[in-house]
Formats: structure tokens, sequence, C-alpha cells
């Protein structure tokens, strides 16, 4: 929102020129939270792993895949919604954002994607 000062979350913010296809950086099971369900990250694409992982990108346009098992490098859908869509969130211009978690003692603990898994989410690897 204009005149909020930028403050720090879990995850990478990739920017981008506009809208982009995503893709799933790994075999999992997805879930689509919608944004009313999502705490400000707009329509998301959330993956668990066997291993227990969870990787999820916000802010998409549209997610064409259907909810349940999905394979590494499956297209997922549209990210990088526009400053002021619904799915946007709080930006400076268009971006989807990625992050890899698990939960431990109910509490999230996230790590940094790897560049592997940000070519594979961009269809790049």
């Amino acid at each position: 929102m204009p005149g909020m000062p930028p403050r720090w979350h879990n995850g990478i913010d990739v920017a981008c020129g506009g809208t982009h296809n995503v893709y799933s950086p790994v075999d999992g099971n997805l879930t689509i939270l919608p944004p009313a369900k999502s705490g400000g990250g707009g329509l998301v694409a959330r993956i668990t792993t066997k291993s227990g992982w969870t990787v999820q990108n916000m802010h998409m346009m549209e997610i064409t895949a259907k909810a349940g098992k999905v394979a590494a490098g499956e297209k997922l859908g549209i990210g990088g919604a526009p400053n002021g869509h619904p799915n946007a969130g709080t930006s400076t211009g268009p971006h989807s954002h990625y992050e890899r978690f698990r939960v431990v003692e109910g509490q999230r603990q996230y790590v940094t994607p790897t560049d592997t898994e940000l070519k594979a989410l961009l269809g790049g690897g």
C-alpha cells in the first residue's frame, strides 16, 4: 500500500515484468489457498512433500493445476499478479513470492530456496 514502509518477510520475491508461467519445483500434494485464507498472499499454490517440506508460490494470477498430486516440472498456473490486482499483495511491482518451510513444534522453520528450486519454479530447470 502507498506510504507503508517495507517489511521483512520470509521467502524470496521474484520480480517480473508481468505475468509468467509458474511450475512445481517438487513432487507433492497441491493445495490451493484462496486470497481470503492466505494471510495477504493472494492466490497461493501450496505443495507439501513426502519429506515434510512445504513450498508455496504466492500472488498467482490463476492456478490451472488441479488440487492433489503434482509432479516436479508440472505447470501450476500464472504468477506475477500486477499491482492493484486482489492477488498482488503489497509491493512496488509485479512479482511472485516463493518460500519453503517445515513446521516443527508448531512453528514454521524457513530455509532460503536454492537457485535450482527458483529455476524450476520459473521453468528453467
